[in-house]
């Protein structure tokens, strides 16, 4: 790893910030709970800084070491090496559906002539780019467009407010099917997507610097992340209603087109594919480096060798993964929450700090 390759506390934050918000402002969650959506995000918010508190106990029981590192401080060499193997294919899968997103909602709403596999290796060369400059370059991009991110989401706040579109009513009644549909959207799916996904934080918290700060500048980012998604899932529940917002793909999309004010101001969809393109582009590269330094790790070559093959790979993978995209929306609601994001982000990762937990005490026995 190379040293000057340094991530600060506000670097992190913004890198947790626009991981976890990119997709999920866009697409839409927690449809099972229906006009209570809002409130399972904040109770999903919970476990989210549950889970992001084991990865930093995690980092701070083995300071300076990624998550195959621990895996290695765990069960030695040859174990580890073999146990690193899903992870890398977990990352490198889970880019390919991000990817997929993304292009879907160019190809549906923005971009009907162009192919879809086009628009795949195009944006997996920008990453490509980005990510052989390094994991901190990642970073400053994700600081630089920050203010453009937060920029956007209010001018669609301000410009739904002032069309009247926004009507409070929608929202109610509250807690009329009592918690169960709320508990419902919390597991597997809320737990594991967006929150969980954060295990990806495990390969950068290596380069994290200083490490006491660590724990307060991620949990914090979670706070604000679940904060931030409830507002804005609660702003398109006042929109679209329930109904149409559970029928919608992409709901923030939906609801920026009701915009219109004096025959003006209208068709912002420009600033919905400008938002998920920025956390897109944050959530892949994470993903993809992830899974490169897991590559580096079991070959002991640097991961920028193997960039370019498997970023291409990816790109057309994505496409390979479902027929359509109904198929590949019902496979990331079906399957994956509970099949691939629990065992990789809860499962696993709670053993390993009981066993690195439990050596630690004994040396210091």
């Amino acid at each position: 790893m190379n040293t000057k390759e340094v991530i600060s506390p506000q670097q992190l934050f913004v890198l947790i910030l626009f991981h976890q918000t990119g997709t999920s402002v866009v697409v839409g969650i927690a449809a099972e709970a229906k006009q209570d959506a809002w409130i399972a995000v904040l109770a999903a918010t919970l476990f989210g800084v549950l889970i992001m508190y084991m990865y930093c106990l995690l980092s701070r029981l083995c300071p300076g070491n990624n998550l195959y590192e621990m895996m290695e401080a765990s069960f030695g060499k040859w174990a580890a090496m073999l146990l690193s193997l899903p992870y890398i294919l977990y990352f490198f899968y889970i880019a390919s559906r991000v990817l997929r997103d993304f292009s879907e909602l160019l190809v549906t709403d923005v971009l009907p002539q162009t192919p879809i596999e086009a628009i795949s290796i195009l944006f997996m060369i920008a990453v490509i780019y980005i990510l052989y400059l390094g994991p901190e370059v990642l970073a400053r991009s994700a600081q630089i467009f920050l203010p453009y991110f937060i920029l956007f989401l209010l001018m669609i706040s301000a410009f739904l407010l002032i069309g009247g579109d926004i009507d409070l009513q929608r929202l109610r009644p509250i807690l009329a099917d009592g918690l169960q549909p709320i508990a419902k959207a919390v597991f597997p799916t809320l737990i594991g997507f967006p929150f969980g996904e954060a295990i990806v934080i495990t390969i950068v918290m290596a380069q994290f610097n200083p490490l006491k700060k660590l724990t307060r500048t991620s949990l914090w980012a979670v706070v604000t992340v679940g904060l931030f998604l409830s507002y804005h899932t609660a702003l398109k529940l006042a929109v679209l209603g329930p109904e149409m917002a559970e029928r919608s793909t992409f709901p923030l999309l939906s609801a920026v087109r009701e915009v219109s004010i004096a025959n003006f101001i209208e068709r912002l969809d420009a600033l919905v594919v400008f938002i998920m393109m920025l956390g897109i582009l944050v959530k892949i590269s994470l993903f993809f480096f992830s899974g490169l330094k897991g590559l580096e790790y079991l070959f002991r070559i640097p991961y920028r060798q193997f960039i370019v093959p498997t970023g291409l790979l990816i790109s057309i993978f994505a496409q390979l993964i479902a027929g359509n995209f109904s198929e590949h929306i019902e496979e990331g609601v079906k399957f994956v929450p509970l099949y691939l994001h629990m065992p990789f982000q809860i499962g696993f990762p709670l053993l390993l700090l009981l066993i690195l937990y439990v050596k630690a005490r004994w040396k210091e026995g």
